[in-house]
């Protein structure tokens, strides 16, 4: 289907990208998340604008996963950000795969699945 500059999803701020994640943590806040605090996966500008937009809907982010070596060990949105080698920490918590990346999604997938978890029923992804 070709681009139509004109197109409503293109220009009524009812399709803004913000929309999108603010409807997503609606619904995540009040079934995969209803405990109040989530683990991120991705502390860049897609996790952070999950993080604010759950924070907006009472979720708490606990920590954030991360693969960027220059992010890890620093405090994101007021939680550690840690290496996705600990990403069974904070287990019990759903885990919330937020990153926009092309391609990041499978190796995410891959990583996660090595680790024994199942999407959906151990995580899921977001974004």
């Amino acid at each position: 289907m070709a681009r139509v500059p004109g197109r409503l999803t293109r220009t009524d701020p009812r399709y803004a990208l913000a929309r999108h994640v603010a409807l997503k943590c609606a619904y995540l806040a009040r079934g995969p998340s209803p405990d109040g605090a989530s683990r991120v996966w991705g502390a860049g500008e897609t996790g952070r604008a999950f993080a604010d937009a759950l924070g907006r809907e009472g979720v708490a982010v606990a920590l954030f996963v991360e693969v960027d070596r220059k992010k890890i060990g620093r405090t994101v949105r007021g939680a550690p950000v840690v290496s996705y080698e600990q990403v069974g920490r904070a287990r019990g918590l759903p885990l919330l795969v937020a990153v926009g990346a092309p391609g990041a999604r499978g190796l995410i997938r891959a990583e996660l699945a090595r680790a024994g978890l199942r999407e959906v029923d151990d995580y899921r992804c977001v974004a």
